[in-house]
């Protein structure tokens, strides 16, 4: 029960039953107010179950209210921030001059990255903040990238890392999007609650959007960890969340991916499956961006009992002399300084490493890359 709630209710409890009774629309009223604190434990519990870091602060730069992630982050309860300054919190003053700033500018909505220390560790963050109540209060949400920070800084001992650092800025963008829609919705609701609106379309909304962004999240988190063991996979599984990593980087350069085909099980590793996507349709959106004509297309099917994967874009195809070279390591077709060399001979090698090949298909006049997985697990 919310605590304003269970003061309402003790208030009943100290007055008399023919006072409380008085008014003619005194059910009405605590009927309004019951469903108002029911909506608005409803909203913190979306906003508790979720990526993010959520935070709702006033002008006078102090906590009105936190969510569980964030208060996880500092080992406190949700009530250790309410009324505090925002600074007495950490030891930086990177939020604080974001609130700030906030506050101070005639823009309703700001977003930053952010790096805060915790522990005597850098954190790194994508804040959005949204004023709401004629300006006099803030949603500020804000979503770790720790990870992928590190993953750029770190690129140059491995390809993986390699691809996470060339797609990072799209990602960030990609993931940016969704964030500043659930503060707006937040800083709303706030808005509407207050009123006694209905916000359960608000709710919901939330609830959707935070699925988006726990579904990046989850697949950059997939993405970047190590793992050898071979289990029953979903190939389709696979391409998702292939498209979902470079989602951020075709919508910047305009290139829309389609899927096509059906689910195929096999025995394999997910996540060195799906580097290998990532890995071509980077090479893809890298070879058409500045094409007219721009499209990738991803197919899966079977030929002969095997799974095949058919990743097919708008390009003038690869010249037959090369088509074998373009997996030895370090052999590019790219600019110095657009890649490393190694991304196809990886590739290769994890195809190599689950029994299947990778070819360019040149029977078609397009740019078209083939890989064949056995099903049956040998």
């Amino acid at each position: 029960m919310h605590k304003y709630h269970k003061k309402l209710v003790q208030d009943i409890k100290d007055t008399s039953m023919e006072k409380l009774f008085d008014c003619d629309n005194c059910r009405l009223l605590l009927d309004k107010i019951n469903e108002r604190y029911v909506k608005d434990d409803l909203l913190q519990s979306v906003l508790d179950h979720n990526p993010c870091t959520i935070s709702v602060i006033s002008k006078e730069l102090k906590y009105i209210e936190v969510n569980k992630k964030l208060a996880k982050i500092y080992n406190q309860k949700r009530e250790f921030f309410v009324g505090k300054d925002l600074g007495e919190i950490t030891k930086d003053n990177s939020f604080q001059e974001f609130s700030k700033e906030l506050f101070d500018t005639s823009e309703n909505t700001l977003s930053k990255e952010l790096e805060a220390t915790n522990n005597n560790k850098s954190m790194y963050f994508l804040v959005v903040g949204n004023k709401f109540d004629n300006g006099d209060k803030a949603v500020i949400i804000g979503l770790d990238i720790t990870d992928l920070k590190e993953s750029e800084s770190n690129q140059i001992f491995n390809e993986k890392l390699v691809t996470l650092g060339e797609l990072s800025g799209s990602i960030i963008h990609e993931i940016n999007n969704p964030i500043g829609a659930i503060s707006m919705e937040v800083a709303m609701s706030k808005e509407m609650l207050k009123d006694g609106e209905d916000i359960s379309e608000n709710v919901e909304n939330i609830d959707k959007t935070l699925k988006v962004v726990e579904k990046i999240v989850a697949s950059l988190k997939r993405f970047s960890h190590s793992s050898e063991d071979m289990t029953e996979i979903s190939l389709q599984a696979v391409v998702e969340q292939s498209s979902l990593i470079t989602k951020g980087k075709a919508k910047k350069f305009h290139v829309p991916i389609e899927m096509t085909g059906y689910d195929i099980k096999i025995h394999g590793n997910e996540i060195q499956l799906t580097q290998v996507i990532v890995n071509l349709v980077n090479n893809s959106i890298d070879a058409i961006a500045d094409k007219k004509d721009k499209w990738i297309d991803i197919d899966i099917g079977l030929e002969n009992d095997n799974a095949v994967i058919t990743l097919t874009d708008s390009g003038n195809g690869i010249p037959e002399e090369i088509r074998e070279k373009i997996f030895e390591s370090f052999f590019s077709t790219k600019a110095v300084g657009k890649g490393t060399g190694i991304g196809l001979n990886l590739s290769k090698k994890i195809v190599e490493n689950h029994n299947g090949k990778i070819f360019v298909d040149g029977s078609v006049n397009r740019t078209c890359f083939k890989i064949v997985l056995p099903i049956e697990h040998k």
